[in-house]
């Protein structure tokens, strides 16, 4: 395997099933494991390699591998190979960043709750309500009834959630 590049062998030991790298841990680590974690397989696995390429590298290129590493520490493992099954950047990408059922910012829910009517101000981040800030429609409504409510519900907020 001494001929692929770190990247396509680290990329190998990512799509590998748990026995492979099992097997691979053995080769590696010249013991068995009895790990079933596949993340963890791969990643030490991974790390093993790189380590004993570095130990065979110039000073020079060492420090170059080191700056890579760094860079690749602060990477969200979830973003380490877009396009796969796992890869963040996928599933959120389709996703929206605001919920379509909560007004912008600035406008009022109104909800009659027993007789009264319940305002609630639409923030940046959160919901206020008489002067406090809440995090959740939820967290609201369990403020207003003294139970727990889903707070689209509650705020008649639910309909064309599908759309």
């Amino acid at each position: 395997m001494a001929e692929q590049s770190v990247v396509a062998q680290v990329r190998s030991l990512h799509r590998m099933s748990l026995p492979g790298l099992q097997q691979a841990w053995l080769e590696a680590f010249g013991e068995e494991t009895k790990s079933r974690d596949r993340d963890y397989l791969w990643r030490r696995i991974a790390a093993k390699r790189q380590d004993n390429i570095m130990a065979s590298l110039s000073d020079e290129d060492r420090a170059t591998v080191e700056r890579y590493r760094e860079e690749f520490r602060r990477t969200p493992p979830d973003q380490w190979f877009p396009g796969t099954k796992n890869s963040k950047a996928r599933k959120t990408a389709s996703r929206p960043t605001h919920d379509r059922r909560i007004p912008p910012p600035g406008s009022v829910i109104s909800h009659t709750y027993r007789g009264q009517e319940v305002a609630v101000t639409v923030l940046e981040k959160g919901f206020d309500y008489q002067g406090s800030t809440y995090r959740s429609l939820s967290a609201v409504a369990r403020e207003i009834t003294g139970t727990g409510w889903n707070g689209f519900t509650f705020f008649g907020l639910n309909m064309g959630a599908g759309r």
